[in-house]
């Protein structure tokens, strides 16, 4: 009866699955057409290329894209953060600026976040005052539990070969998914980088669902596009950083090349 409109806006949207289609269709069951619900979905472009965009794809009026914070408004955000969850005297600039520097790296402010969250929790159990450097990057090795070191390197060698053909590939197409058939050409060149006899396509594609069952990577699956049939995979690193993926990946890499004989 009353000329009201609701505006719903949802943040980290890709958290609701499926029930973020119920959400949108809601405006469609209003009577004679008029729609008395608008929605506005916020998340990350990693979160939308994964998850969204292809359930969503025709159902959005506009899209707006938004740069990613810079190492200046990071510090900004991180020290407010700061202030609000820690004593004074706690966490000095200095602190937040290598955070705010590590945060802009991957272009990811939860990042940052959970870096400060974990240094903090450290800080309490060591009785630590203020918050040191050594903390900082303690705390930015255990962020992402998927790359813990006990997990990486407990990989057999043609799944960490796998793992550098991802992050590579992914870094070369600026993307935050890529297809098997990429990954795999990457994987042959890696393989003969490191004189390693290359998996069959089949054992490959087994390799890649042994690490997805591990929850390392992830694997979504799309349509191929607009007017064709059919769907196919793409592999995406979830919410990893590929910076941080390559950076621990090319360490095990170095490592074993190091050691004689130690590739299958």
């Amino acid at each position: 009866r009353e000329n009201i409109r609701l505006v719903l806006c949802l943040d980290e949207a890709y958290l609701l699955g499926q029930d973020l289609l119920s959400i949108i269709h809601a405006s469609e069951v209003a009577k004679h057409g008029h729609a008395f619900i608008s929605t506005l979905i916020a998340c990350r472009i990693v979160d939308w290329q994964n998850t969204l965009s292809f359930p969503l794809s025709g159902r959005l009026h506009d899209r707006i894209d938004m740069p990613a914070y810079n190492q200046d408004e990071l510090f900004k955000i991180f020290k407010f953060r700061s202030e609000l969850a820690f004593h004074k005297g706690v966490v000095t600039d200095e602190i937040i600026n290598m955070v705010a520097n590590i945060a802009a790296s991957t272009q990811n402010a939860r990042h940052g976040i959970e870096v400060l969250y974990l240094a903090g929790k450290a800080a309490d159990r060591l009785n630590v005052r203020p918050i040191t450097p050594d903390l900082i990057r303690r705390a930015k090795q255990e962020v992402y539990s998927e790359l813990r070191s006990d997990v990486l390197y407990g990989l057999r060698d043609q799944e960490i070969l796998v793992l550098a053909a991802l992050t590579r590939e992914l870094k070369a197409e600026k993307s935050s998914s890529t297809t098997i058939a990429s990954v795999y050409e990457r994987y042959q060149l890696i393989c003969e980088e490191f004189g390693v006899k290359k998996q069959a396509l089949p054992t490959f594609r087994k390799t890649i669902d042994a690490l997805v069952s591990l929850g390392i990577i992830g694997k979504v699956v799309e349509g191929i596009g607009t007017g064709q049939r059919g769907r196919r995979a793409r592999l995406t690193l979830m919410d990893i950083p590929v910076e941080v993926f390559d950076e621990r990946v090319s360490e095990i890499l170095q490592r074993r090349e190091s050691m004689e004989g130690n590739f299958d």
